[in-house]
């Protein structure tokens, strides 16, 4: 395979990407901002990134957490950024499409309540239980060891744990 083939399928790769896990990754961001409108420059960022460093990356695996990174790295810049209102509830824009307003009110229940959780902590239930993600993935794309997810995850279960009572 010559080089310009490999870029080509690289690019098929990355649109395949774009076109499957744009809208989860803007919902992921949006939630860790507040803001769909940040989300999606996010996202867009981490895409233009992706394809800039093509000729870096090895598979589509790689691309997909290479991605997540860049999306993860970007929500962090802008909540650095922002420092003063770290998170808004999302509105119902930020639900999928197949999703009842019950169960929209009880995700921005939800929400409220992981905002208040360490950033970290934050992060891996949201891509741990939101974007269904693996240990393995979640470590790539945070640049961790399995084990820190695994610790940050038991952490922020009994963080929730207590918020939730203290709410009742």
């Amino acid at each position: 395979m010559r080089a310009g083939e490999k870029l080509s399928d690289d690019r098929d790769e990355l649109a395949i990407l774009y076109e499957r896990d744009y809208a989860r990754l803007v919902r992921f961001a949006a939630l860790m901002v507040g803001s769909v409108g940040d989300a999606e420059e996010i996202v867009q960022d981490a895409f233009v990134a992706a394809y800039r460093s093509l000729w870096r990356i090895r598979d589509q695996d790689r691309l997909g957490a290479y991605v997540m990174r860049s999306v993860i790295n970007g929500c962090r810049g802008s909540l650095r950024r922002k420092r003063h209102g770290r998170h808004q509830v999302i509105s119902e824009g930020v639900a999928g499409p197949d999703q009842s307003l019950s169960s929209v009110a009880v995700r921005r229940d939800m929400v409220a309540v992981l905002a208040k959780l360490p950033q970290r902590q934050r992060e891996v239930m949201f891509l741990r239980y939101y974007l269904d993600q693996s240990e393995e993935r979640i470590a790539r794309a945070m640049g961790i060891t399995r084990g820190a997810v695994k610790t940050h995850a038991a952490r922020a279960a009994g963080n929730l744990r207590s918020l939730l009572e203290r709410e009742k």
